[in-house]
């Protein structure tokens, strides 16, 4: 009987640790695509207007 509880804690061992990196993973990815987005609403609200602004009218 203490064979399978020894297997068992080996198995949460084993098995804890993934969730971790995988959260870690998780949150580098939406951390980059939200600082991705963030940059080209940056670029579109502020900079492009100025750009064609400045195209149209020779500034």
């Amino acid at each position: 009987m203490n064979a399978s509880v020894t297997k068992l804690a080996d198995w949460k061992v084993a098995h804890s640790r993934p969730v971790v990196s995988d959260y870690c993973r998780w949150s580098e990815a939406v951390e980059t695509t939200m600082r991705a987005n963030l940059g080209m609403a940056f670029t579109l609200w502020f900079v492009w207007p100025r750009v064609l602004l400045r195209t149209a009218l020779g500034v």
